[in-house]
């Protein structure tokens, strides 16, 4: 790309010819040390942009004599005048100016032409330099923008100098009154576009900027590549080959050049078209040809050029598609990587999560389980409504830790896939009531009026009646939570379609239309008024998940803010069927022997005296070794915490299950993943708890047991 200033510009010519000393070079290495100061860089850059255009210049102006016609002949110093001006910037039109001069004197031009020709090819580079700088091109041409931008240039810009030139040689023929030729202009401004159009490509690139480095494969493809060029060229527009024979290899050598724009790339297409153009146009002045009627050494050149004008548009215009192809690619690559990191790091991140939400919960569980016990031991005894008001209000809150703790663990579960579902035969109208037991406190202390319509006819499905529980109070505590103090909610039951639809309404704060595909996200919430909001905004999600697992669908509606809404939950259910609850409820509710094990003392103590309260026969240990030299005949439960400090849990679980394989082994655990209690099954664990553990949680596990037995 153009440069921003032209002390800039200054540096491009040596910097490049240095690039070639460090290969030690000959002639330009030596050229290059000797240069020394800036000053004389920038002095040696002026020199060579004048003596290359003024020997090209006397070149073209020979071969234009020599032959005695008025040929559209390539003029070269056009190409090399605004690579110069876009490679050192707008000081080095003094170098073409002067180049211009004296090329114009040798010729023996009057005054007024050679005034004429200084303007001429000096404002031309000039412009045209100028347009391309300012619209920031970039001479490495791999972008349909500077390739269209150089044709544009190329072929509006050249026509300054032809038209300058006719206009000067009009007025000196008039004022002189003689019949010097007129310069034929049209056929000059092909030349001149071609020249822009080849030249200045090839030195902006092969000068302008650093040198590709290839392997050895790639150099002899580069070789081949030219080569085949080279020859094709002379063959078809120096010799007289047979038509049938030149439209074959013509379309080999459009082959290679489609070869070049796929496989090599710009810099050498600029090679090609350059090596194609300067032996195509030799060609037409001194090849031998077949004879073809009325045809001139002019419309030759002309034809030619023109052939050579369509093939630099169309293979530069080609390349540079192909550029930004691989430019792409390379960006979706690099794009790829970038994302394949960043998730790999989310994924670290995701695990980590998981982990500390784990040993958090784990940490949390352990001191809430004796406090649960410990309430409900105090509850069991207490006979004063008033400090029975206080353990409920203490226990409703612990149950609310120990369900803000269960919804963590269950975000987590459900992201790393590891969640199952403990499916049995329920009642639909049960679970309803359980969800209704769970939150009707809460709707209480609000003043909210809640009212329920459930179906009378049984409604069986399969399901885990623990997590059903969940999905309903889930949806009534956000029901509670988004409706204000005095409001309505309702639940209702209707058998429709081989479903159970149960609907809850209320008449709260509504769904704004932007969050109604939001609102079953993890961790969203629509809050939009004062009170409300509060929580992890995770229970609807894991609702909605749980629902998904039980085969239903959940969706949520409402009339727009303030306007209440409605939460559908549509589950299958089937005929009833006699299952292993049933089995457990008419198991007789018999004394247990039971030991528990826990080294949080506090917690064996508070679970063995509600056991004890229900009548059960309890003893308790508070490690591994302590477990296996208490455990007897008698015991037939065993309450195992899995983290011991002396032996690990599952290794008590197995010696206690060689020593007493009648003893049912119950783990109560900080950790409940689904890995863990894949574990504990190994290690002869029948039933796996979670702290904290209720009183009813352990009852039913122990009647199930049974029942089971």
């Amino acid at each position: 790309m153009a440069k921003a200033t032209n002390a800039e510009h200054t540096k491009a010519v040596m910097p490049f010819l240095s690039r070639f000393s460090t290969q030690n070079t000959g002639w330009l290495h030596a050229l290059t040390t000797s240069a020394g100061s800036e000053a004389r860089k920038r002095a040696l850059a002026w020199v060579l942009v004048f003596v290359s255009y003024l020997l090209t210049a006397q070149i073209g102006l020979y071969l234009y004599q020599s032959i005695g016609t008025t040929p559209a002949l390539i003029w070269p110093p056009v190409g090399i005048a605004l690579a110069a001006v876009l490679i050192e910037g707008y000081w080095i039109v003094s170098a073409i100016a002067l180049g211009a001069f004296f090329n114009a004197v040798l010729a023996g031009a009057p005054i007024v032409i050679i005034l004429g020709a200084v303007i001429a090819n000096s404002l031309q580079p000039l412009v045209g330099g100028f347009i391309l700088r300012k619209l920031k091109f970039n001479s490495l041409l791999n972008s349909l923008r500077d390739v269209f931008l150089m044709i544009s240039v190329s072929l509006s810009v050249t026509i300054i100098a032809p038209l300058i030139n006719f206009a000067f040689a009009i007025t000196y023929n008039y004022f002189a009154a003689v019949e010097r030729p007129l310069p034929a202009w049209p056929q000059i401004w092909v030349g001149g576009a071609l020249s822009a159009l080849i030249l200045t490509p090839f030195l902006s690139r092969w000068i302008g900027h650093d040198l590709i480095q290839r392997t050895r494969s790639q150099q002899i493809e580069l070789l081949i590549s030219i080569t085949i060029i080279a020859v094709l060229s002379y063959i078809l527009f120096a010799t007289a080959v047979p038509a049938y024979l030149s439209t074959t290899l013509l379309l080999v050598l459009l082959g290679t050049f489609f070869w070049i724009s796929f496989r090599i790339g710009p810099r050498v297409m600029s090679l090609a078209l350059l090596v194609m153009t300067s032996i195509s146009l030799a060609g037409a002045i001194y090849g031998v040809h077949m004879p073809t009627p009325n045809t001139t050494l002019s419309s030759r050149l002309l034809s030619t050029e023109i052939f050579d004008l369509i093939l630099a548009f169309f293979f530069f215009i080609l390349v540079s598609v192909e550029e930004q192809r691989k430019e792409a690619l390379k960006n979706l690559s690099l794009d790829a990587e970038r994302l394949e990191t960043a998730l790999e790091t989310i994924r670290a991140e995701d695990r980590a999560k998981n982990d500390f939400i784990a040993t958090l919960a784990h940490e949390l569980r352990n001191p809430l389980a004796p406090i649960l016990s410990a309430l409900e031991l105090l509850r069991l005894g207490e006979k004063d409504p008033e400090r029975i008001e206080i353990l409920e209000s203490a226990q409703r809150q612990s149950v609310v830790m120990r369900r803000l703790l269960e919804e963590l663990l269950d975000v987590a579960r459900i992201a790393r896939k590891t969640f199952i579902l403990k499916k049995e035969q329920v009642l639909v109208q049960q679970m309803l009531k359980e969800s209704i037991e769970v939150v009707q406190h809460f709707f209480k202390e609000r003043g909210q009026d809640f009212t329920s319509d459930i179906a009378s006819e049984e409604m069986w499905m399969d399901g885990d009646p623990v997590r059903l529980t969940q999905i309903f109070s889930n949806i009534l505590f956000n029901a509670g939570k988004y409706t204000a103090e005095g409001g309505m909610i309702s639940l209702s039951l209707e058998k429709k379609d081989g479903k159970a639809v149960v609907k809850v309404k209320d008449s709260g704060i509504g769904i704004s239309k932007e969050m109604v595909g939001r609102i079953f996200d993890a961790f969203v919430q629509d809050s939009k008024q004062d009170g409300v909001g509060t929580g992890l905004g995770i229970g609807l999600s894991i609702a909605k998940r749980l629902v998904e697992l039980h085969e239903g669908t959940i969706s949520a509606a409402s009339e727009g803010e303030g306007r209440g809404s409605v939460f559908t939950v549509e589950l299958p259910i089937h005929q009833k069927r006699e299952n292993i609850t049933e089995k457990a409820q008419r198991v007789a509710a018999t004394p247990s022997s039971v030991l528990v094990v826990d080294d949080n003392q506090d917690a064996a103590k508070s679970i063995a005296k509600l056991l004890r309260a229900r009548g059960n026969i309890v003893d308790t240990a508070f490690t591994g070794k302590d477990a296996l030299h208490a455990i007897s005949k008698k015991h037939n439960f065993v309450l195992l915490d899995i983290g011991l400090p002396d032996m690990a849990g599952h290794v008590v679980a197995k010696e206690i299950h060689e020593l007493h394989p009648e003893a049912v082994l119950i783990a109560i655990s900080g950790y409940g993943s689904q890995e863990d209690k894949q574990m504990a099954e190994k290690a002869g664990i029948a039933v796996h708890l979670t702290k904290p553990a209720s009183l009813k949680d352990i009852e039913e596990a122990m009647a199930r047991s049974k029942a089971e037995r």
